[in-house]
């Protein structure tokens, strides 16, 4: 195989977010998200997202826009006993897939989305995550 093959090759990235311990939240967490990416069916913009258990085994994404735009998506998640949140991005050229999620669990009752929550945008804490590439 010639060094021009190899080169031309499409690679393929790895990126964690990892969400720290004080940053994860009953009521759902704020995430920073550098970049555009595909989950649950959904192109969605970088930017700053609360996630929050809609149930056991899946969370939900839900942008959060000064706009009034509204973007959403639902993930499976895994369940973690860490304290700590992880998001795993596969990214080819520039385009990003959330891959897999690992999310500490809710208690019953507790952090789990109702109909009657709502995102209250003026007291959301800023989001405490690193990027890993």
């Amino acid at each position: 195989m010639s060094q021009a093959s190899i080169d031309a090759r499409p690679t393929l990235n790895v990126i964690f977010i990892l969400v720290t311990r004080p940053s994860i939240r009953q009521d759902g967490s704020v995430v920073n998200i550098p970049f555009r990416f595909h989950a649950g069916g959904s192109e969605l913009e970088s930017g700053r997202y609360l996630v929050r258990h809609h149930d056991e085994n899946i969370l939900r994404f839900t942008a959060i826009r000064s706009t009034g735009t509204f973007a959403e998506a639902m993930i499976i998640g895994s369940r973690t006993d860490s304290a700590s949140g992880t998001l795993v991005f596969l990214e080819n050229g520039n385009r990003y897939l959330l891959a897999k999620v690992l999310w500490p669990s809710a208690p019953v009752g507790h952090g789990v989305d109702t109909h009657n929550r709502t995102i209250q945008r003026d007291v959301l804490p800023e989001p405490l995550n690193m990027l890993i590439h």
